[in-house]
């Protein structure tokens, strides 16, 4: 909020904020307004379909479903990752996106920058892009379609954690599903995933909607669901 006051009173073109690892980016556009992080993650998957240098995008599981639409606009395709970031990096190595070999005439192989663990590179190339195309931070979010997502935590012990999956993944034996990482079930155009923290003794719990009430309501419904799968185990 301190940020966001600032950029509007010194009409500031954005606001930055990188942590101490100066691996995860926090912007504020011209008008104050904070870049949330699906918005962020989308945004960048739109400067690498502008940059067309690879075929495929890959995203994490986690990733709003508007960068399968944005990859369709350039006749792109998206795979996706698990959210470990061994995982994501090495897809990312993989497509060579951002590659740094400087376009040498000899076909040197650089090394390939990853944006979603470096906050500095992200930066630079969102800085590019408003520089090269003469638009604002706010601009470019807008390009974005809407987003909404909702992302909510459950605790669950360790030792129920595994048993209260198995019952989810029975449950949903006969819908729309994906396991790449954790279960993400489909409800017609909407989705909810299901995923076991590595760290903590708990469930994050990721949605999207139509809208952002549904959204809301679509991870309440699992997390309620998870509660009680745990109190049968008990």
């Amino acid at each position: 909020d301190d940020l966001a006051g600032l950029v509007r009173s010194h009409g500031a073109d954005l606001g930055i904020v990188v942590d101490n690892n100066a691996e995860r980016l926090i912007l504020i556009d011209e008008q104050g307004r904070l870049v949330q992080d699906e918005q962020l993650l989308a945004l960048m998957s739109l400067i690498i379909l502008k940059q067309g240098n690879s075929q495929t995008l890959p995203v994490p599981v986690t990733a709003s479903r508007v960068v399968e639409q944005m990859a369709d606009e350039y006749h792109r395709a998206v795979i996706r990752t698990k959210t470990s970031p061994r995982s994501q990096m090495e897809r990312l190595a993989e497509q060579k996106i951002f590659d740094n070999s400087g376009g040498s005439r000899g076909g040197g192989s650089g090394p390939s920058f990853q944006p979603t663990f470096d906050a500095l590179i992200s930066l630079a190339k969102i800085l590019e892009v408003m520089t090269r195309d003469s638009l604002a931070l706010g601009q470019l979010v807008d390009m974005i379609p809407q987003i909404h997502m909702s992302r909510k935590t459950v605790d669950c012990p360790w030792h129920a954690k595994g048993l209260v999956m198995r019952s989810l993944i029975e449950e949903h034996s006969n819908d729309a599903v994906e396991m790449i990482d954790g279960l993400k079930v489909f409800h017609d155009d909407d989705w909810v995933l299901v995923l076991p923290d590595s760290d903590q003794p708990v469930f994050q719990v990721y949605s999207e909607a139509s809208s952002q009430e549904e959204a809301d309501a679509l991870a309440e419904l699992y997390l309620g669901r998870i509660e009680g799968l745990q109190a049968q185990l008990t």
